[in-house]
């Protein structure tokens, strides 16, 4: 992600605190990611008032997945200047990847209340409101952006989505086949046309676009696990297993996952692999213990000895 240069020294007093900056964007921009945060505190200690410093350490804690602090940092620059575009911008997308919807949307009108025609924030938007199951304001976001970029093809994707949503599947898979017919790798869009195709329950095209994907993708999460989904709903217990396998093994902390794993195991009645996936998946999310209790697959399962403890 982008750094912020400001080519003007404003005041003498704040020529030590620039000089930290500088040295510190160099350090992340060659990814020594510890050393640049050490001195952007540097400087921000000298001159707290730094947007710049804030902006950069923001950055440098986004592109290290410290979203946590990544977002404090965008909240002090912003408290500097409240109309910063980029750093508006930068704000939604963290929240929007620690999936905290309303928060993102929030920070993406915002922008948008300053720029309407930013196409970025447009689509984001679109798409953090699929998350929050609101089709029709997607749909308006998303062909407010194709106004402005017709070929955007994120907009493109949004836009097939949310139709699919609102039950409009034959003008949803007329606007994502014109993705593909642009760019047949494009993974997203595929996903997109498996997942209306499923709805429509044409679920054997469905499977072979989830194949198409993983050849383009092998480890591709959204697309083996969606797979396993679509596999389980047809009660093909060992294929789902093999793809919600390969999606743990390429992400571990997937838990999701482990929950679809052990509903498999568990309708495959081997219940003592199905507790230990339980035993993982609720020491990954301890608030999952409620949907686990309610789920009845795992009736079977709960006067066993390696049932994991729910209260």
């Amino acid at each position: 992600m982008r750094l912020l240069k400001d080519p003007f020294k404003k005041t003498r007093q704040n020529w030590k605190s620039d000089g930290l900056l500088d040295e510190a964007d160099e350090l992340s921009e060659d990814g020594n990611v510890s050393k640049a945060l050490i001195l952007y505190q540097k400087a921000l200690k000298i001159n707290p008032r730094n947007f710049e410093a804030w902006f950069n350490m923001a950055v440098t804690l986004e592109d290290d997945k410290k979203y946590d602090e990544a977002l404090e940092a965008y909240d002090k620059a912003l408290k500097l200047e409240p109309e910063e575009e980029e750093a508006l911008f930068n704000k939604a997308n963290v929240l929007h990847e620690m999936e905290k919807y309303p928060e993102s949307l929030k920070a993406y009108n915002k922008l948008l209340e300053i720029d309407d025609e930013n196409v970025p924030a447009l689509v984001n938007s679109a798409d953090v409101l699929l998350h929050l199951d609101k089709p029709k304001e997607a749909l308006k976001n998303s062909e407010d952006a194709l106004e402005i970029e017709p070929d955007d093809i994120d907009a493109l994707t949004n836009k097939a989505d949310a139709l699919s949503d609102l039950g409009k599947h034959k003008e949803a898979l007329k606007t994502i086949n014109s993705v593909l017919k642009e760019d047949p790798d494009d993974v997203d869009s595929r996903i997109s046309k498996a997942e209306i195709l499923s709805e429509e329950g044409r679920k054997e095209e469905a499977l072979k676009e989830y194949e198409k994907i993983l050849k383009i993708s092998p480890s591709n999460s959204d697309a083996l696990s969606d797979m396993a989904e679509l596999l389980f709903s047809q009660n093909k217990l060992k294929d789902a297993l093999f793809a919600i396998e390969k999606n743990i093994k390429h992400d571990p902390s997937d838990y999701d996952a482990w929950l679809l794993k052990s509903k498999i195991l568990a309708k495959m009645k081997e219940e003592k692999k199905a507790c230990q996936a339980l035993t993982v998946l609720v020491n990954l999310k301890p608030e999952y213990k409620t949907e686990v209790q309610k789920e009845k697959l795992f009736d079977s399962l709960r006067s066993l000895p390696m049932y994991p403890i729910m209260n």
